[in-house]
């Protein structure tokens, strides 16, 4: 066991019979997840460009060696400060979750889905670290494994920062004719920053009109990262999220917009 865990003593263990059950390795995990990713990308109406489903395998493979990079680096460990440092498998699967929300209508170019791969790694991993010391460990990481297995830089990906996802801002339109009405519940990258404070400002206005405790908040851009993320959770299945941080940061009041929303 590592730090802050406590062991079993051999007392209690001659009651079970204990079972070693040996970790899959990157090759076996990319054919898992690869076979899943690459029947809903295939499957789905519209059909996706053919250079968007042969990076399944690619995806499927970065994301394995992701995880296992992750789960052995010493300073991403679980400590008693840092006790929620638990990297599974369940983590794997959430990530190639995220990728299959991924729609013809807003996914056209190789490098599209390469950044919605990126930003369920974000949420996945990036939002459970503590300090900037272990995010910047992580973004090494994933930088590195772009690089390898899809030959992109995340500087040529994501030009702006922050990278955000979300499926509540009408951004899509069908055949990207702006006289037509914009396609609702699309999950796409949310560049326009002006166009989703906008739109998260209405809905905020919208909740304080038609219930009688009104959410005095200002809705500035960390706090919209935040809607989102909280927005990713609940819209999953089986989502479920633990939201840290000290009282009067917000955590009720956004959590409450972002069910509204």
């Amino acid at each position: 066991p590592s730090s802050g865990r406590q062991i079993i003593t051999t007392r209690l263990l001659r009651h079970f019979n204990v079972i070693y059950i040996e970790q899959n390795d990157s090759k076996a995990l990319k054919e898992l997840f690869k076979t899943i990713l690459s029947w809903k990308l295939e499957n789905s109406s519209p059909k996706f460009y053919e250079p968007i489903l042969s990076l399944t395998g690619k995806i499927s493979e970065a994301t394995a060696r992701l995880f296992l990079e992750l789960s052995k680096e010493p300073d991403l460990r679980p400590t008693p400060a840092k006790f929620h440092y638990e990297f599974t498998l369940r983590d794997v699967s959430n990530v190639l979750q995220g990728v299959c929300r991924a729609s013809p209508f807003a996914i056209k170019r190789e490098d599209d889905l390469i950044k919605l791969w990126a930003h369920e790694c974000l949420r996945v991993f990036h939002d459970r670290l503590v300090s900037t010391q272990d995010r910047d460990i992580f973004f090494r990481i994933l930088k590195l494994k772009m690089k390898e297995h899809t030959g992109k830089d995340w500087e040529n990906i994501v030009p702006s920062e922050p990278l955000l996802f979300g499926n509540f801002v009408p951004c899509i339109y069908a055949d990207d004719d702006k006289t037509k009405e914009p396609l609702k519940n699309i999950y796409c990258e949310l560049s326009d920053t002006k166009l989703l404070k906008s739109v998260a400002e209405s809905y905020l206005q919208k909740y304080n009109e038609s219930h009688k405790g009104k959410l005095e908040i200002v809705l500035f851009m960390s706090a919209i990262e935040d809607i989102l993320k909280i927005l990713r959770h609940i819209t999953c299945p089986l989502g479920h999220s633990l939201l840290v941080g000290v009282g009067g940061s917000g955590r009720r009041s956004l959590t409450t917009l972002a069910t509204f929303i």
